[in-house]
């Protein structure tokens, strides 16, 4: 299809590639839409994740109105000695060599490169489990090693957007955030009693967590903000937990990697929530396998495959065909869900 100033159709590979971040608005993809679990991302890194309903089940914040705009998100910082960048340059905005953002039919991957790091990272939701994954794998393009540490981070919200909105003051401390040991994860417990959507979230990755931050004030500092994280100064995390003040909430973990030339490492980052504690902490093993992860692909690509072949427009025009043939039903089935 025809281009524009920021990214193109990918006819082939069912794609939007955005080819810049600094678009005239946030360019988002719906992710899941089909179990309990779903969230949308932008090309900058932005979105949100909720569980079964966005309004009474959110579990990471997303600001519509805030500026900066379409912020938080689901951000990847990359401390490559005092380099500080994100594979989706936003909110850090550190220029970066290399960028691209494929928004595809149930992932969106941010491809990315600073000084001989490459950062592939694809957002998806399996059809089958609530979890949002990240399947991040870094690659050494230097002819030397490369030393770093990455840092997944998200802001949790209270599941209910009203009453955050509206006495997050009175009632922020419903919530509580805490790193428990024996499932290795970041913890959040929701239990207001008039909750629709009480229950847990966890947060971590395949590889064990040695450190982590989950007071949103220390690890943004003061007079900071995501852009330029205190705790990232020195990427030292201090381990803070909320146990329940009302103070935010937030989700951060420290990877480090050291990668030969040539070498990549892949890890999984996972966001999952549900009433019951057991069933969350399977779905985290579960995707502990990067096989898991791979099948919950191939499994989601099938299922959109079956339901787009029942029906196939063909006129003169290749582009009119691909917008209804494939981006149309893609809307109408979030549209329906969400």
């Amino acid at each position: 299809m025809n281009t524009n100033p920021y990214g193109y159709f990918d006819a082939e590979r069912h794609e939007y590639v955005v080819t810049s971040p600094l678009t005239p608005k946030a360019w988002i993809n719906y992710l899941g839409g089909v179990a309990d679990l779903d969230a949308f991302v932008s090309n900058r890194g932005g979105g949100t994740a909720w569980y079964k309903q966005p309004h009474t089940g959110r579990l990471t914040r997303y600001q519509f109105m805030a500026q900066p705009e379409d912020t938080p998100g689901f951000y990847l910082y990359v401390k490559d000695g005092k380099e500080l960048w994100t594979p989706s340059v936003l909110p850090t905005r550190t220029p970066v060599d290399k960028y691209e953002c494929r928004h595809g039919l149930f992932y969106t991957i941010f491809l990315a490169e600073k000084n001989g790091i490459a950062a592939k990272v694809r957002y998806m939701i399996p059809r089958k489990d609530p979890v949002l994954l990240w399947d991040v794998t870094f690659t050494n393009t230097r002819s030397t090693e490369a030393v770093f540490s990455a840092y997944p981070y998200l802001d949790f919200a209270m599941r209910d957007v009203p009453k955050e909105v509206l006495y997050y003051h009175f009632c922020g401390n419903q919530m509580t955030g805490f790193f428990d040991k024996e499932i290795g994860a970041l913890r959040l417990d929701y239990f207001a009693y008039e909750a629709i959507h009480k229950g847990y979230t966890l947060f971590n990755a395949s590889r064990p967590i040695t450190s982590y931050e989950m007071s949103r004030d220390k690890f943004i500092g003061r007079c900071r903000a995501e852009a330029c994280p205190q705790a990232l100064d020195s990427g030292e995390l201090g381990n803070s937990e909320v146990p329940g003040a009302g103070f935010p909430i937030c989700g951060c973990f420290r990877m480090d990697f050291r990668l030969n030339p040539g070498e990549s490492q892949r890890v999984i980052v996972k966001l999952t929530a549900s009433p019951e504690l057991r069933k969350a902490a399977e779905v985290l093993r579960k995707y502990d396998d990067p096989a898991q992860v791979d099948a919950a692909a191939e499994d989601f690509q099938a299922w959109w495959w079956e339901r787009l072949e029942r029906c196939q427009v063909r006129t003169p025009d290749a582009e009119l065909d691909e917008m209804l043939n494939i981006w149309l039903c893609i809307h109408m089935q979030y549209g329906r869900n969400n």
